[in-house]
C-alpha cells in the first residue's frame, strides 16, 4: 500500500539467522538500532535516496529500535 502511494520503502532484517536464534540477541535494543542506523547511512549514501526523509516502522522490539534510531538521528 506504501509503494502504491508513492513511497519508498526498505525491508530489512536486523539480525543474521544465526542472531535470530539466539534468544537473548533477539532483545538486544542497542544492537538493532545500531544496525538500523547502519541501514540508514547507507540509504543516506546515494544520490537518489539522500535527500529523501526517512521514517521507520517496526514491530515489539524493531519498534523500540525504531524509537531510538529516530532519536539518534532526530
Amino acid at each position: 500500500m506504501l509503494c502504491d502511494k508513492g513511497v519508498g520503502t526498505l525491508l530489512l532484517d536486523l539480525l543474521t539467522l544465526t542472531e535470530d536464534l539466539d534468544y537473548l540477541t533477539r532483545f538486544d535494543i542497542a544492537l538493532l538500532t545500531h544496525r538500523l542506523l547502519v541501514a540508514t547511512c547507507w540509504v543516506k549514501l546515494h544520490p537518489s535516496t539522500r535527500q529523501l526523509p526517512i521514517a521507520y516502522f517496526g514491530a515489539s522490539t524493531g519498534a523500540a529500535a525504531a524509537l531510538q534510531a529516530a532519536a539518534a538521528i532526530g
